[in-house]
């Protein structure tokens, strides 16, 4: 009996680990500004710049954004919408890339938000 319930319960384990696999795979890639629905689609070309690792630029992007209490990982994105035409240049095989000094600056901020940027630790 014992041995049962173990294999009853190794298969329920086995059972959510494979779910959450299938949810993580299935995530959809979402633009992290305020009030931007942009989302990473088949049908739909948008490009998506991820945050930069880099510590200076990372926090440039991060009080551009003005997420409060926001801790991007290494998967967060910003759609294209938030940057203008001069924060890209075309690469020599006519690419569109964006320039490494480039941070987003196009939004569309609820009033509280417009008017202070919100203040990011060592800025």
């Amino acid at each position: 009996m014992m041995q049962n319930n173990y294999k009853i319960n190794f298969q329920i384990q086995i059972t959510r680990a494979v779910v959450l696999c299938d949810i993580c795979l299935k995530m959809v890639e979402s633009c992290s500004a305020v009030n931007c629905c942009n989302r990473r689609r088949k049908d739909v070309k948008m490009k998506f710049e991820r945050i930069p690792t880099d510590p200076n630029m990372r926090k440039l992007w991060l009080h551009a954004i003005r997420r409060e209490n926001f801790t991007p990982s290494t998967t967060t994105v910003i759609c294209k919408k938030h940057f203008t035409s001069g924060d890209y240049e075309v690469s020599v095989h006519g690419n569109k890339a964006l320039k490494k000094v480039a941070v987003p600056s196009v939004f569309d901020f609820p009033a509280h938000l417009e008017k202070e940027p919100i203040a990011i630790e060592g800025f």
